[in-house]
């Protein structure tokens, strides 16, 4: 400014300047040709992130030296691969250890942190970008990606969980280093395995390197091996977002009743999952009832709490009975929290269904639980989730096992693997025609992404009624 508050005329220039600009930006910005609106949606943002990466992975797989023999591999392994690691579900049609080279597996291991952590970061950096702001929308499908927070500071929560995701798993190196150490394996083989299994853990993927083997059986014995991948699988099932509040509040009456209901579930589900496989499988010779009555605790144990969600497992289901792979299917099914590295319904769903059949028993008209209400659309929600995923799962079962020819709960089995990203199998996908594995790939794919968008699509649909017709009742029971 001049004397007497006058503009200098170099001032004058410069703010006809800005105006100048800020005019031609505004003019640029309302004649620049808009995409079509499909093309803004958030879902084509995620598949078109998810669906590059899995093309690059099964271009790279395809490569000669992806495979032990150097000759490469047909394009449906190579897809199928890819897509497995992509959405961290751990079905595979070839075995990881012997089958692909230390290239393949890199490139497995990759897709594993990319696809895990796109969940929070590539969502992120896909719906914010770096040259412009977040819209309502972005935001809350970022919110609904990894839970909780308010839509102010979402990203940077989504930073910190990534941030977050990333340190546990460093961790889970450090300690599985030593532990593979013990199992007789040379240093720079137990720096690789701690590596590739840490990550693997984390994002409940269940690939891993052993070869040879089903899966982790030959470190049944092997605490310091089993118990890291195993609290490193319930770790990721639980959700970083509920470890950071855990941490950070550190008293269960401070907890957001969303994260009590996680940490609720997940500990009902891992107990009734315990008690169950421990009554299937005591007296099976063929899984458990050959071993030490502690082992068979162990085992059960573990995979109650870990491998129902990572896939990893420490006998073959394929000699387990029928009533074990039941009651699995529907710890598959149920999965882990919300915002996890973990498909299924989620475990927040689950919750939401038993607290408002609770509550209904106990004559009350509204779902309520630690001194909470849910809200009503919330259980409408839960329930529209959890029904499509049963029509789905049964329906895509039905149809292989018509096209297939293997015994239903096998193919029920599996297919509800692939649909919660678990990993787990019984062997039928390894006898499946090309047309069953594309299904299976498929159902990989709505398994990692259905529930997220259906609970999206409804919350953005909700409208408050203008009216309300007259009620009348209807029989039930």
């Amino acid at each position: 400014m001049g004397v007497g508050g006058q503009q200098r005329p170099r001032e004058r220039l410069v703010r006809r300047a800005m105006r100048s600009q800020t005019r031609r930006l505004t003019i640029a910005a309302a004649t620049r040709p808009r995409l079509p609106a499909i093309l803004r949606r958030p879902y084509t943002k995620v598949f078109s992130f998810f669906g590059a990466l899995i093309i690059t992975g099964t271009a790279l797989l395809l490569l000669p030296w992806a495979t032990v023999d150097g000759a490469g591999t047909d394009p449906l392994t190579a897809l199928f691969t890819a897509s497995s690691a992509t959405f961290v579900t751990g079905l595979i049609v070839v075995d990881t250890g012997t089958y692909w080279s230390v290239f393949g597996h890199i490139v497995i291991l990759a897709l594993i942190e990319i696809g895990g952590l796109g969940y929070v970061a590539g969502l992120a950096l896909i719906f914010f970008g770096r040259d412009r702001r977040a819209s309502l929308a972005d935001r809350q499908s970022l919110r609904a990606t990894f839970g909780g927070g308010n839509l102010g500071s979402v990203s940077r929560e989504a930073k910190q969980v990534v941030l977050v995701s990333l340190g546990l798993q460093a961790a889970g190196f450090v300690v599985l280093v030593p532990g593979f150490a013990l199992a007789g394996l040379d240093t720079p083989a137990a720096l690789w395995n701690a590596v590739f299994h840490a990550v693997s853990a984390f994002h409940n993927a269940g690939f891993d390197v052993t070869g040879g083997t089903a899966s982790l059986f030959e470190y049944r014995q092997s605490p310091a091996v089993i118990g890291p991948i195993t609290a490193l699988s319930f770790i990721g099932a639980t959700g970083a977002t509920a470890i950071i509040l855990v941490a950070g509040r550190r008293r269960w009456k401070t907890l957001p009743l969303d994260v009590k209901l996680v940490l609720a579930g997940m500990g009902g589900v891992t107990v009734a999952g315990f008690l169950g496989i421990m009554i299937t499988e005591w007296t099976n010779p063929a899984t458990l009832g050959s071993q030490p009555i502690l082992n068979r605790v162990w085992d059960s144990l573990v995979l109650a709490a870990g491998n129902r969600t990572s896939g990893f497992s420490t006998f073959s289901l394929e000699a387990a009975r029928s009533q074990t792979l039941f009651l699995l299917i529907w710890l598959m099914l149920i999965g882990g929290a919300a915002g996890s590295m973990t498909g299924g319904i989620k475990v927040n769903v689950f919750m939401v269904m038993f607290i408002s059949v609770l509550t209904s028993i106990r004559g009350m008209t509204r779902a309520a639980v630690f001194g909470r209400e849910i809200a009503d659309a919330q259980v409408r929600r839960a329930m529209a989730i959890a029904t499509f995923a049963f029509v789905w799962v049964n329906g895509m079962a039905l149809l292989l096992s018509l096209v297939e020819g293997l015994p239903f709960v096998h193919i029920l089995f599996d297919e509800v693997s692939a649909f919660g990203l678990v990993g787990l199998s019984t062997g039928a996908i390894a006898q499946m025609s090309d047309f069953g594995r594309i299904v299976i790939i498929v159902s990989m794919f709505v398994g990692r992404f259905a529930p997220f968008f259906i609970a999206l699509e409804l919350s953005q649909r909700e409208r408050k009624a203008l009216y309300r017709y007259p009620s009348e009742e209807v029989r039930i029971g």
